[in-house]
């Protein structure tokens, strides 16, 4: 990395300042005195968020010279080594020497492009007065890989991309009450939102660009972050568990049963190794596995976990028919939006199935989620499988989303409810 290059780059940022972005539901801390952490799947809007926060640090009195922002992935600095990375300070004190005995905050944006970062950073937390922030595809950043030396120095945060409420607000789409023709607004974005997920890009592009669009992205993630990052030698296994996963939301995962299927098909490969591919699936920030409830360990890790995606949009790319299974994609939203605020939660199966169990502020509740509560027999299950569950957790909340929830009442003390109604709470 030349020093002169890193000049024009640092002036660049500086002239043009942050761009204008649209607020997040994630705000990043800036005055911690902790390195900022941002990891999570591409193209899901950590460098927005970035924006955002220096658009902050201004507003709240900070000025535009005292913030530092590289982009490690810009070509103009290739290739770039960790000992190199002081000069990012050094030509910045060079350029606003008036500067620099204040403090000033540093965004480190992909810093995945440059191996062995981390003891520049440690240094520069504990030596400067700069504020540190790093941005990171889900595999680099994630808490058990982050090495030793930053261990008790850091906030991490996971950054999705937008949840429905977040998509309404890209799209300016205001919720009016008692508005029937607002309502029914919502209700077309959300199926539309279950058609294509929430990556900003995609969300903002006329629909017959949605498809390449996502395309393309599952061909980045597949090759950068899966292949490249995890040096995956059977290419064909880790592409058929993609697809596999990818197609299949809120269902049981069995890695036994997936290895038992490709032994089926012809294909020679180790139990281990299926075990291997579908960690990277999830350490790359693609899904989520959750397991049964179950006081007992041992029972947790025997059985087969829950399956649930990053994003649902991603189905467009790995099947023939991603409009289909609409109960499962609603289930999908429904839980990524618990786990933003009652943790990965499980699923319950104990004669009857509970869709989605997490820890309230009140004890448990359960929730069962499906797409309509007109069909007699998918009123019957749903309600069988609550009612069966009050009976042993009786303090328990019990709640059905539902999007259409029907004409009929359910009974006491079961909660129905409306999914975007739920979605926007």
């Amino acid at each position: 990395m030349n020093k002169e290059t890193l000049k024009y780059v640092l002036r660049q940022a500086f002239d043009a300042g942050p761009p204008s972005t649209r607020p997040r539901a994630l705000e990043l801390p800036f005055r911690s005195n902790r390195i900022v952490l941002l990891r999570g799947i591409r193209r899901s809007g950590k460098t927005s968020l970035f924006y955002h926060t220096m658009r902050r640090l201004e507003a709240s009195g900070v000025a535009r010279e005292q913030v530092i922002y590289v982009n490690l992935e810009d070509d103009r600095l290739y290739p770039i080594r960790a000992e190199e990375l002081d000069l990012i300070l050094q030509a910045h004190a060079e350029l606003f020497p008036g500067f620099q005995r204040k403090p000033r905050y540093l965004f480190l944006d992909e810093i995945q492009a440059v191996a062995g970062w981390e003891r520049f950073v440690r240094r520069i937390h504990d030596t400067e007065r700069v504020g540190i922030f790093i941005t990171g595809s889900a595999p680099h950043l994630l808490s058990r890989q982050i090495a030793p030396v930053l261990r008790g120095r850091s906030l991490s945060y996971e950054l999705l991309p937008l949840n429905f409420a977040e998509a309404l607000q890209f799209r300016d789409i205001r919720v009016e009450p008692y508005s029937k023709a607002s309502e029914a607004t919502v209700v077309s974005a959300l199926e539309d939102y279950l058609r294509w997920g929430g990556f900003p890009e995609i969300l903002l592009a006329e629909e017959p660009l949605r498809r390449k669009i996502i395309s393309e992205y599952a061909d980045l993630l597949y090759y950068r972050d899966l292949l490249d990052q995890f040096s995956i030698r059977n290419e064909h296994v880790m592409h058929l568990l993609l697809k596999h996963c990818l197609s299949q939301p809120a269902t049981l995962l069995s890695p036994h049963k997936l290895f038992n299927d490709f032994r089926s098909q012809g294909i020679t490969i180790s139990k281990n190794t299926v075990y291997d591919y579908l960690r990277f699936l999830q350490e790359a920030g693609l899904l989520y596995t959750v397991p049964i409830y179950a006081q007992s360990l041992r029972k947790r890790e025997q059985n087969p976990k829950k399956l649930h995606l990053v994003d649902v949009g991603l189905m467009q790319a790995f099947t023939a028919q991603p409009d289909k299974d609409l109960g499962r994609k609603l289930e999908n939203l429904v839980y990524l939006k618990k786990r933003t605020f009652a943790g990965e939660g499980f699923y319950y199966a104990d004669g009857q199935e509970i869709d989605l169990v997490h820890r309230g502020e009140a004890g448990l509740v359960f929730t069962n989620v499906c797409w309509t509560l007109d069909h007699p027999e998918t009123r019957r299950r749903e309600l069988a499988g609550l009612t069966a569950v009050r009976q042993r957790f009786p303090k328990a909340r019990l709640e059905l989303i539902a999007h259409d929830v029907g004409q009929q009442s359910v009974p006491a003390p079961i909660k129905r409810r409306l999914a975007w109604q739920y979605l926007l709470t």
